[in-house]
């Protein structure tokens, strides 16, 4: 998992991402990685699921079509 260690640490600060501390460093089981990363991956795939997906189309104007 390529993450800054700013961001581990907020995920371990808000509880997020079990750890223990043993000594000055932090302890992270990698099931509990992976278990965080497929909650996030289902979380984010059902949040763009739920969000339509109508897009806009884009209207091309001629140069000078413009009322000035």
């Amino acid at each position: 998992m390529k993450s800054s260690q700013k961001t581990i640490y907020r995920l371990i600060d808000a509880c997020q991402l079990p750890a223990a501390r043993i000594g000055k460093s932090y302890v992270i089981l990698e099931s509990d990685v992976t278990k965080y990363i497929e909650e996030q991956v289902f979380a984010q795939t059902e949040a763009r699921q739920m969000v339509p997906t109508t897009k806009k189309k884009r209207v091309r104007r001629r140069a000078g079509s413009c009322s000035a």
